[in-house]
């Protein structure tokens, strides 16, 4: 049981890690675009280069996972993670800049759904297996909030550039730590790998997540307007390929079962809901109060609430169910999100209770919606289910964000136009961003709480979970 922590340990602090590499570098973009004097276009790969192809790549990242067996898949992809965040520190140009940050996500989109499948394995007791993706539904909002919580502190005393040695250093002690601690899980290759629908799925999702991006980051509307048209276009392409393909990438059934797709779109929200919050707070911080940027780290100290959540979110999913504590966690992220929208329209005197509340909901949300999204999946599709629970974890950031940000700047221009001040028209468009976000979550709630109705949700269906009887040994 030792070693089986143990290496619950490492597959943690490794989910961590990638995820966190997308907040570590969002603080350090100043001294990025300022030392490598960096227009907006070259920064913006910068900061969505690791998310485009992170997210657009999990898909075959489970499918490879399953083909060479989650430990290989695991130290392949982390090896390409680790040398990437090498380059990445080093890098003498934007060039080398941008392609380490794509590099880091082609590793992140490998070892990401290995990671969940040997997690998945590690324990064989359903109560253990159970309260594992309790866990790890809670670790990528805990990523997020390290990232958020050291960048300050890196940029500040060290430099932007070591906002890399953190993942190049996990990236180093999990791939030691693999051949001693990780189990060997026999490989379960498709019939046929969907090279093709890979490369669809890839193009069309990065294309739709830039387009979004290019919506809020240009000067050119109908440019990202164009470019979202297409990565639609193409997504819409790979569903309809893989309804008729007898050996598909992603099995439409996975996702299309309601339970799996209200889960994994809470996910999706919930990651959305999690960058938002971070981005409009910090920004609002630094440039509407003129807080410093290590001073405006400390603000989002009750972030570390999250890591409170996984151990009590694990004894009621298995007392109530995981839908029953992702519609509690919606609910809880809600009335959060509500206290920050007052704050930052001033009716509402401090920050830290709206986002304390704001972080413990969306740590019920993660995990309950995790084990509801991997609950009875089939051995040989381990993979491709944690692919699809990490690419709903991935999109969030970037399409979800994209989103959000841009009904904030229609809020923030209109009440321009209308007089108002700089400070209270960038307040104002954010409140309305964080409105519209916790009525989402009470439509979400509201769909577990009906979905709990149905005959066939029920807690013996979660205690199952995922079932890997193919584990060659506990461990090695």
């Amino acid at each position: 049981m030792v070693r089986q922590r143990l290496a619950f340990g490492v597959l943690a602090m490794v989910q961590v890690s990638l995820i966190a590499a997308i907040s570590l570098v969002a603080v350090a973009l100043p001294a990025v675009q300022e030392e490598l004097v960096l227009d907006q276009v070259q920064l913006t790969l910068v900061a969505a280069g690791y998310g485009l192809s992170f997210g657009g790549l999990l898909i075959l990242g489970g499918r490879l996972s399953d083909a060479w067996g989650p430990r290989r898949g695991f130290a392949a992809g982390l090896a390409v993670f680790g040398l990437a965040s090498v380059t990445g520190g080093l890098a003498p140009g934007d060039g080398f800049l941008v392609a380490a940050r794509f590099a880091q996500g082609v590793g992140a989109a490998l070892a990401a759904p290995s990671a969940l499948s040997l997690a998945g394995a590690l324990f064989a007791d359903p109560d253990h297996r159970t309260r594992t993706l309790a866990v790890w539904g809670g670790l990528s909002a805990t990523g997020a909030v390290a990232g958020m919580l050291l960048s300050g502190v890196i940029v500040a005393w060290v430099g932007w550039r070591w906002v890399f040695a953190p993942p190049a250093a996990a990236a180093l002690v999990a791939v030691a730590a693999a051949p001693v601690l990780l189990p060997r899980l026999t490989p379960m290759p498709p019939p046929r790998l969907d090279v093709p629908g890979a490369l669809m799925a890839t193009a069309g999702l990065s294309t739709l997540t830039y387009g979004l991006l290019a919506l809020t980051r240009t000067g050119n509307p109908g440019a990202g307007w164009s470019i979202t048209a297409v990565g639609g276009a193409l997504v819409a392409a790979f569903a309809g390929i893989q309804a008729r393909t007898p050996h598909p990438l992603l099995p439409l059934a996975h996702v299309v079962e309601p339970r799996r797709r209200l889960s994994l779109v809470t996910i999706l929200l919930a990651s959305a809901a999690s960058a938002a919050t971070n981005l409009f707070i910090s920004l609002f911080l630094q440039q509407v109060r003129g807080i410093p940027p290590l001073q405006t780290s400390f603000h989002f100290l009750p972030l570390l609430l999250i890591a409170a959540t996984g151990g009590p979110a694990s004894r009621w999913i298995r007392r109530a169910g995981p839908e029953a504590v992702a519609a509690a966690g919606l609910a809880g992220a809600s009335a959060g999100l509500l206290l920050l929208a007052f704050w930052l329209n001033g009716s509402f005197p401090a920050l830290w209770p709206g986002l304390a509340v704001v972080t413990l909901g969306l740590g019920l949300s993660f995990s309950g919606s995790t084990v509801a999204a991997l609950a009875d999946v089939p051995a040989h599709e381990r993979g491709v289910a944690g692919g699809v629970v990490n690419t709903a974890m991935e999109v969030g950031p970037t399409v979800g964000l994209a989103i959000l940000v841009s009904v904030s700047r229609v809020k923030t221009t209109a009440m321009a136009q209308r007089g108002a001040t700089w400070a209270d028209a960038t307040a104002a468009g954010y409140a309305l961003a964080l409105y519209v976000t916790a009525l989402l979550f009470a439509v979400l709630c509201l769909a577990f709480v009906v979905g709990m109705r149905r005959p066939d949700v029920n807690q013996a269906s979660v205690s199952r979970g995922p079932a890997h009887r193919d584990v060659q040994g506990e461990i090695p």
